[in-house]
């Protein structure tokens, strides 16, 4: 078997290193391809969390609102305070502030 030319030889090995360059580029560009859609899909796993836990903070919240407003009303009725005396004006939270600030310094008797 005769030895190729070596202008044949060196044009061989300069096609394997160029072929090999192109697959090594394709699969970076894959790689980079599957890297990313990691960190997307771990972003949109984060915000999913993020927006679940939210989501059951706010549930919590209202629930915890509601049973509030509920134990207010029943204090009042204990109290036989009518359903809005809670609708206090800020006026007259403000006198009656005013009132026990003037007692508290001395400036009203006490009654």
């Amino acid at each position: 078997m005769a030895t190729p030319p070596r202008d044949e030889t060196v044009a061989q090995a300069m096609a394997r290193v160029l072929a090999a360059e192109r697959d090594a580029a394709t699969a970076v560009a894959q790689a980079r391809r599957d890297a990313q859609a990691q960190v997307n899909a771990a972003r949109d796993a984060a915000r999913a969390l993020v927006d679940g836990a939210a989501a059951r903070i706010a549930a919590r919240q209202q629930r915890h609102a509601q049973a509030l407003a509920q134990r207010i009303q029943r204090l009042q009725a204990q109290a036989g305070m009518p359903p809005d005396a809670a609708k206090t004006t800020d006026a007259a939270m403000a006198t009656a502030v005013a009132r026990v600030a003037a007692m508290l310094t001395g400036g009203l008797p006490v009654r």
